[in-house]
């Protein structure tokens, strides 16, 4: 197996991982209806639909974890506005939009600590593992 092969692999398992400590610490929105959830056709994907909110789980066990990593913290910008754009639209109903996280950089840590200060103003909540 390549290194990149591993780190796909355990990238994959400690996000599934992530996904279920999600589940299991945030039912406070109520029920979870799906996992893995397409929203408005196939344009953006839902990590976890409960009955009160949509969640975003950005996080793993890697050397830059979470939304430390600035590939994960743009998807999930993205991600975030077309599902803003779905609910004004009315395509799909209202609820939070959330994002769980193993890791939040400092408005101070560059670039990445940046555009994950700039996700504070796009969601209602960001909820980091260990807080």
């Amino acid at each position: 197996m390549s290194t990149l092969e591993g780190f796909q692999s355990r990238a994959g398992r400690t996000g599934r991982e992530f996904e279920i400590w999600s589940i299991n610490n945030i039912s406070k929105y109520g029920s979870v209806l799906g996992t893995g959830v397409w929203m408005g056709g196939r344009l953006v994907e839902v990590d976890i639909e409960f009955e009160q909110a949509y969640v975003f789980a950005k996080g793993g066990e890697a050397d830059r974890p979470g939304l430390f990593r600035t590939d994960n913290t743009k998807k999930c910008i993205a991600d975030v506005v077309m599902l803003r754009s779905l609910i004004d639209k009315g395509v799909i109903p209202w609820k939070r939009v959330v994002v769980t996280t193993t890791a939040m950089p400092n408005k101070e840590d560059g670039g990445r600590g940046s555009q994950a200060h700039f996700l504070l103003g796009l969601v209602d909540e960001i909820i980091v593992r260990g807080d």
